[in-house]
């Protein structure tokens, strides 16, 4: 893995990974009728979507990816937020999973970011 990428997992799992934190903080305060943690899911996951949206915003502003492999990084790390989510939420009674499942983040940037790169070199 370069460095390059490598800077972009841990761009897309640091944010990605806070921002979830920080929505399902918020989201615990808000009571949507749905059940008694639905507002802590929902938080979550739209502080995860924003986080994953912004960390892809910097890395794009800071040149750690090209412009070109802009939208498949997001889209890359949005699908592995989604995995995450999934295999989090079945797993909360073991705290190391929820953790480690936000790795599949950054691997989702990582493989937008490849996808792109293919892309571009069979175009030329």
């Amino acid at each position: 893995m370069t460095k390059r990428r490598l800077g972009l997992f841990v761009l897309m799992c640091g944010v990605g990974g806070a921002l979830t934190l920080a929505g399902s903080i918020a989201g615990a305060s808000i009571r949507l009728g749905a059940g008694r943690n639905s507002g802590l899911f929902a938080g979550a996951l739209v502080g995860g979507v924003v986080g994953v949206l912004l960390a892809a915003w910097i890395a794009c502003r800071f040149g750690i990816i090209p412009h070109s492999s802009h939208g498949s990084t997001t889209v890359g790390g949005v699908v592995g937020f989604g995995v995450a989510a999934a295999i989090a939420t079945s797993n909360l009674h073991m705290p190391i999973i929820p953790l480690l499942s936000e790795t599949l983040v950054g691997f989702g940037a990582i493989l937008g970011d490849l996808l792109a790169a293919r892309a571009a070199e069979r175009s030329r």
